[in-house]
């Protein structure tokens, strides 16, 4: 076996699990697609499952913020 190929394998698994939406992004990017079609409500829910999916993911906590002042 190459000496290389496990270190090969393990940057390209490292680079495949940074490529991931972690689900607190993936609800975000929810949260944005519905706020930029104009459901609010819908925006809220996704960004606040954001949250409860990831309590750090403060984009989240941002946007939810702004909608909550217009």
């Amino acid at each position: 076996m190459n000496k290389n190929l496990p270190s090969f394998l393990g940057t390209m698994l490292f680079f495949l699990a940074a490529k991931a939406q972690s689900p607190a992004e993936k609800l975000y990017q929810e949260g944005l697609a519905k706020q930029n079609k104009g459901d609010i409500s819908g925006a809220m829910l996704a960004f606040t499952s954001a949250i409860q999916a990831n309590p750090e993911y403060i984009l989240s906590y941002n946007q939810r913020a702004l909608l909550k002042l217009h």
